[in-house]
């Protein structure tokens, strides 16, 4: 998989002018109530959209439930736990990535490593965009370049939300 280098030339977004991401995969999951705990600290990170029911989400002592619009990030190198809601259990699309010295793009999305999530509600914008991610997902070297630009395009939506909306609450 190549590595996109995201170049920001005279931006006054971001402090640096460089950000490295390297795609990896796209997903879906429509979760079972039986679904077994996912519990394990990632070499990589990892982006969740929830988009029907309900889960847990916990992390450093902490345990919140995410519902339908819910967005988390699972940082490279930290412990997480996640499940679905045993009465209404959770559907979501994931993107898996590796980035370096990203946490001022994740800060200006609205994720921290002390609140690694979001609760959007309407994220159907960025739903059409993952759509498109996973239409072109096939690990090929051609198709890596489209799933990279979607990406890029998905982390532009979530900057815009949080702006737009301060879901730093």
């Amino acid at each position: 998989m190549s590595e996109i280098k995201l170049q920001m030339n005279g931006s006054k977004l971001f402090s640096q002018d460089s950000y490295s991401f390297k795609f990896l995969r796209v997903g879906q999951e429509h979760c079972s109530v039986r679904k077994k705990h996912e519990k394990w600290t990632r070499e990589y990170f990892s982006l969740h959209f929830v988009f029907h029911g309900s889960g847990l989400l916990c992390y450093k002592d902490k345990t919140v439930q995410l519902n339908k619009g819910s967005v988390f990030l699972l940082y490279s190198g930290e412990e997480y736990e996640y499940y679905p809601d045993t009465c209404n259990p959770w559907s979501y699309t994931w993107i898996d990535f590796y980035g370096k010295d990203v946490d001022e793009v994740f800060e200006l999305c609205g994720f921290s490593k002390e609140k690694p999530y979001l609760r959007c509600g309407d994220i159907s914008n960025v739903k059409e965009t993952l759509k498109l991610l996973m239409d072109c997902y096939d690990a090929s070297d051609v198709q890596q370049l489209s799933c990279s630009a979607y990406f890029l395009v998905v982390l532009s939506q979530l900057i815009y939300l949080n702006k737009s909306f301060n879901l730093n609450h």
